[in-house]
């Protein structure tokens, strides 16, 4: 492992890394588009296609009917989310090539 690498990871920790940012960016996109874009649910793919997109999507949607207070939270929450993760995809991404790096290297 090079020692100029931000982050000197294994494969696993790469593996959840990728896990983690992808989740914090598909919940940071949900609450996005449901909190400052103001998409209706049966636009979103992932509203029809999962359960438990449906669910969290409905559960947002009812929460902030209740409190006018949530939607601002759940806006602010929805960019936080998506910078963690692209600094998070970011960090995997440099560990990941740099792990590729150390296989390809030519002599």
């Amino acid at each position: 492992m090079k020692e100029w690498s931000i982050i000197p990871l294994k494969w696993n920790d790469i593996f959840i890394l990728i896990l983690f940012a992808t989740s914090c960016l598909l919940a940071g996109w949900i609450l996005t588009m449901i909190h400052i874009l103001k998409v209706k649910p049966e636009k979103l793919i992932l509203y029809r296609k999962i359960r438990v997109v449906r669910y969290f999507v409905n559960s947002e949607i009812a929460r902030a009917a209740r409190d006018k207070e949530y939607i601002i939270r759940g806006s602010g929450a929805g960019i936080v989310l998506l910078f963690i993760g692209i600094i998070a995809m970011i960090c995997c991404l440099n560990s990941l090539l740099v792990h590729l790096n150390d296989i390809f290297r030519l002599k």
